[in-house]
């Protein structure tokens, strides 16, 4: 199936010297850290093959190292992204998709980065397809940063569901730990929740705003200690491949 293309609308004023600047200095960063964290990579994988059968009595170990690692990749592949947005130079790529298959595969790359020892995830998706025009490789990115930030703040569970409404799907992510005191900030702002200091959730807004759908967390008052988090990322049906305002979109959510 041929994807429609989008690039993102041309970058705002504002953005030429400070914006670059910042975009620059995360691909810089990004750039430093993926020479060393190949290399480690490689050494664990060395490291495993010179052990020979002995690696199985400190397997728990290597994988620990080897996740570490990935994780670190991770942040460099979120700075990336993030560059890319800053700059509004992203090429999307939209196609219809059965979105479950994204959710399922953001699952699997949270559990692959985010594990933690007694914390499971229960997901839920409806028995017929969630066809969306997505572009997947971001719309999965999206996914697992709000499933890894559920992962990191759960005490045992966190859950991942979706759900079909009239006008398109909306994915819900829940866990059983702290919830979100305020709203999560936009792109470099500090934060007044301990929830949604990084990149994780702005990122995510900003990709569902792309898609022309929306970013929502529910914000509890008072102690939110054993509140739970939830957040909710609301896509229409018909994508912005159709779409010409999609690309104002991500520029509103940036605040």
């Amino acid at each position: 199936m041929t994807s429609a293309v989008k690039p993102s609308a041309a970058p705002p004023s504002s953005l030429t010297e400070e914006g670059d600047a910042r975009a620059t200095l995360l691909e810089r960063v990004a750039h430093e850290l993926r020479g060393p964290s190949g290399v480690t990579l490689g050494a664990i994988e060395e490291i495993e093959l010179a052990l020979g059968e002995n690696a199985e009595g400190v397997k728990s170990l290597i994988e620990m190292a080897r996740r570490s690692v990935r994780r670190v990749l991770r942040t460099a592949d979120r700075l990336d992204r993030t560059a890319q947005l800053e700059r509004g130079q992203v090429a999307w790529a939209f196609r219809s998709q059965d979105l479950r298959t994204i959710v399922d595969q953001a699952v699997l790359d949270a559990e692959l980065l985010g594990a933690r020892k007694g914390v499971r995830l229960v997901v839920a998706m409806p028995s017929t397809p969630c066809r969306v025009d997505v572009d997947p490789a971001w719309m999965g990115v999206a996914l697992c940063e709000i499933i890894m930030n559920g992962i990191a703040h759960a005490k045992k569970v966190v859950s991942v569901g979706a759900e079909t409404t009239p006008d398109g799907v909306v994915i819900t992510v829940t866990d059983d730990g702290a919830g979100f005191s305020a709203p999560p900030p936009p792109r470099y702002h500090a934060a007044t929740s301990r929830r949604g200091l990084g990149l994780s959730i702005s990122l995510a807004r900003e990709v569902a705003a792309a898609h022309g759908g929306s970013l929502a967390v529910e914000v509890r008052k008072g102690d939110t200690s054993d509140r739970g988090g939830c957040v909710r990322i609301t896509l229409p049906t018909s994508g912005p491949a159709a779409q010409s305002g999609a690309a104002g979109s991500v520029g509103a959510a940036q605040g």
